[in-house]
C-alpha cells in the first residue's frame, strides 16, 4: 500500500513538471517527502489536491480509521484537509454543530468554540486568536481537520506516501460538560403529545431520529406512519419496542413527513417513502451513563425507558414525581413499560428535588411525548438512580439521504426478533440474491448481537448451490464493531453485478459475549406472525463449511441486507 501511494505521489510531481516546465521543477528543494508538512510553490497545489483526492483519504485518529467517502473528507485547493462536521464529533469526542448554515459550534469538554464561515478569526479562552477554515456549501459542512487538531492540542501529521493523516493524543478521554440541555442548544423540536394510543415507542424513536439531524436539518417525521406501516401485527393502542422501530427505519419504510401522515386521524397512506434513509442504529449496554452521554453530546437524542403508570395524571399522583421540580425517580422493580428521549444530562442536579430519597445528585433531562404541558414544555428530570433508565438505549447515528442507494435487497423486514447460533461467538451467516439490473454492489447491513463485534464480509460472484458459499475467496472487508445494533459496511471497493445475476453476501461475525451471535427474523409470536420466510435464500455455518438452510431448517430469514446502484449510461 505505501508503494502505491509514493508511485501516486511521484506521478502528482512528474505531472506538475510537465505542466509548469523545468524552472518551477527547479524550485524542487521546497519538496520534503514523508510526514512532515511541505512547503510547495503556490501553482502547484491544486494538482497535488487533485492527487490527493484521486485516492482514499484516511484520517486515524488514536488508532482507530475514518476512511473518506465522496461527501465527507477532501482536500482543498490550499492544501487543507477538509472534514464533514458530521466525521468530527466522533475524530474530537465533541457535539459540533451548524446553525444558520454558517455558524460552527463545538463543544468538546467544558470548552466551547465558535467559527463563522464568514470570519475564519476565533478566539478561544487561553488561547491566541486562531484561524480555522469552515466551509457552508451545497455539499455540506466541513472544517480543517489539521488546524482543529492544533487548536485542541492534537499532534497533526500529514503522509503524502499513504494519503493519511495521523492524528495522536495521549489515551485519556475527554472529560465531558459536566451539564447539556438540547433545548438550550436548539437541538430538538416542540414537544409532542401521544395522546391516548399507546404509541410512545414511536414518539420516542422519530424524536430521537430528529435530533439527530439537528440543528442542520428540520425534519417533523409521522408517528402515525411508523404505527400503522411497520411489518409487526400490532395496532397503535397494543405499544410496540424500539425492535419495531429500528426494523421499520433499516427497512426504508420511513420515515415519512408529518404533514404528508397526520396522527390520531386513522388515515395512513402505505405508498409513501422515506425522506431519509436509516443505515445504523447503535445499542448503547445498559447503565453505561458515560457512553449515554457521548452519544447524546456526539451523535443525538438516546431513546431510553422507565416505569410509570399508564397516564400522566398517575405518574404525576405515583410518589416518584416531583411536580414542582419537574423530577422523577422510580425505585422498585416493575419493568419499563414507556419510551422517553435522553436530550441532556445535568451531573449536580440536586437529589434534594426528587420525591424519594436518592443516593446522589445527578439526573438525566429527558423530552416526553405528552406535549408542552407536561413538565418543562416537555422535559422532565429523572435521577441517576432511577430503576430503569439507561437500561435499554438506542441511537440513530447514521441517517442518509433517500437517494444514497437506488436498490435494497433484504427479507427482513421485522429486523431482529431472534438470534441463533452454535454456542460460541462466532458463526458465518449469508443471504442469496439476484440483481434487477446492471448494478454495482455498495454496501451491506446486518446487526452486531452483542458489544465487541468483529466482522468479515465475503462475496460470492456466482452462486449454483449451497456448496458456493465455500468457495468465498478472501473477505472483501473487515472490521469491528464497538456496540450492539444495525449497520451498513461500505465495500473497499465496489463490485459490478451483471443483469439477472445470483450471487452470495457471506458473513464471519465474532461476538464474543454471544453464543447465538446471528440476528434471524422469524414467527416468534402474534406480534410477529406477518414475517414472511419465503422471500429470501440464507444460510448459516459454524467455520463456513458446512451449511444450512436457515428457511428451509430453522424457519427463519437471516438479517442481512445488500445496497446497490444501478449502472447508468
Amino acid at each position: 500500500m505505501k508503494n502505491k501511494g509514493m508511485a501516486v505521489f511521484l506521478v502528482i510531481i512528474l505531472a506538475a513538471v510537465m505542466y509548469f516546465g523545468y524552472n518551477t521543477f527547479t524550485q524542487r528543494e521546497y519538496v520534503v517527502m514523508g510526514s512532515e508538512k511541505t512547503d510547495y510553490p503556490d501553482e502547484w497545489n491544486k494538482i497535488i489536491a487533485d492527487g490527493v483526492n484521486a485516492t482514499a483519504i484516511v484520517v486515524n485518529v488514536r488508532g482507530k480509521k475514518y476512511n473518506s467517502t465522496a461527501t465527507d473528507m477532501y482536500m482543498s485547493d490550499d492544501m487543507e484537509l477538509m472534514c464533514s462536521t458530521n466525521v468530527v464529533s466522533e475524530m474530537f469526542e465533541c457535539a459540533a454543530n451548524v446553525f444558520d448554515n454558517n455558524t460552527l459550534k463545538i463543544t468538546r469538554g467544558d470548552e466551547v468554540v465558535q467559527i463563522s464561515a464568514d470570519d475564519p478569526l476565533i478566539k478561544n479562552e487561553d488561547k491566541n486568536p486562531y484561524e480555522i477554515d469552515f466551509v457552508c456549501n451545497d455539499k455540506g459542512n466541513f472544517v480543517s481537520i489539521s488546524a482543529l487538531s492544533q487548536l485542541f492540542g492534537y499532534d497533526y501529521k500529514w503522509d503524502y506516501s499513504t494519503n493519511q493523516a495521523v492524528i495522536s493524543e495521549g489515551d485519556t478521554k475527554v472529560p465531558l460538560p459536566v451539564k447539556y440541555n438540547y433545548e438550550e442548544e436548539e437541538r430538538v423540536n416542540i414537544a409532542k403529545n401521544q395522546g391516548h394510543f399507546g404509541t410512545c415507542w414511536a414518539f420516542a424513536a422519530l424524536t430521537a431520529l430528529e435530533t439527530s439531524l439537528l440543528p442542520e436539518e428540520v425534519f417533523d417525521f409521522s408517528e402515525d406512519h411508523m404505527t400503522l406501516n411497520n411489518s409487526y401485527n400490532l395496532t397503535q393502542e397494543e405499544g410496540g419496542d424500539y425492535q419495531m422501530a429500528m426494523a421499520y427505519l433499516t427497512a426504508w419504510q420511513g420515515p415519512v413527513l408529518e404533514k404528508d401522515d397526520h396522527y390520531g386521524d386513522g388515515v395512513t397512506n402505505s405508498e409513501l417513502e422515506a425522506v431519509k434513509h436509516v443505515q445504523e442504529v447503535q445499542i448503547i449496554p445498559a447503565k453505561d451513563y458515560e457512553e449515554i452521554k457521548r452519544k447524546v453530546l456526539e451523535c443525538g437524542g438516546v431513546q431510553s425507558s422507565i416505569y410509570v403508570a399508564n397516564t400522566n395524571s398517575k405518574l404525576v399522583e405515583s410518589g416518584y414525581y416531583d411536580k414542582s421540580n419537574n423530577s422523577y425517580c422510580y425505585s422498585g422493580q416493575s419493568v419499563p413499560n414507556h419510551d422517553i428521549v435522553i436530550i441532556g444530562w445535568d451531573d449536580n442536579y440536586p437529589k434534594e428535588n426528587f420525591e424519594i430519597d436518592v443516593e446522589g445528585n445527578g439526573a438525566f433531562i429527558c423530552r416526553n411525548s405528552w406535549g408542552e404541558t407536561f413538565g418543562s414544555n416537555g422535559d422532565f428530570y429523572v435521577s441517576y438512580y432511577d430503576t430503569n433508565i439507561g437500561s435499554n438505549n438506542v441511537v440513530y447515528t447514521k441517517i442518509e439521504d433517500a437517494d444514497n442507494y437506488d436498490n435494497i435487497y433484504q427479507s427482513d423486514l421485522c429486523g431482529w426478533v431472534g438470534q441463533m447460533g452454535y454456542g460460541s461467538g462466532e458463526a458465518y451467516f449469508a443471504n442469496v440474491y439476484t440483481s434487477g439490473d446492471d448494478e454495482e454492489l455498495e454496501a451491506v447491513g446486518f446487526y452486531a448481537t452483542d458489544k465487541n463485534t468483529e466482522y468479515s464480509v465475503y462475496f460470492c460472484e456466482k452462486f449454483e448451490n449451497i456448496a458456493s458459499l465455500s468457495r468465498r475467496g478472501d473477505p472483501i472487508v473487515s472490521g469491528s464493531f464497538t456496540n450492539p445494533g444495525y449497520y451498513t459496511v461500505n465495500l473497499d471497493k465496489t463490485i459490478h453485478l451483471n443483469k439477472w445475476q445470483k450471487y452470495a453476501i457471506i458473513v464471519k461475525i465474532d461476538t464474543p459475549e454471544a453464543e447465538r451471535p446471528v440476528a434471524i427474523e422469524f414467527r416468534n409470536d402474534y406480534q410477529t406472525d406477518t414475517v414472511n420466510i419465503d422471500d429470501g435464500e440464507g444460510y448459516v455455518s459454524y467455520k463456513g463449511i458446512e451449511w444450512e438452510s436457515t428457511e428451509q431448517q430453522h424457519g427463519c430469514n437471516v438479517c442481512l441486507k445488500a445496497f446497490t446502484n444501478d449502472v447508468r449510461e
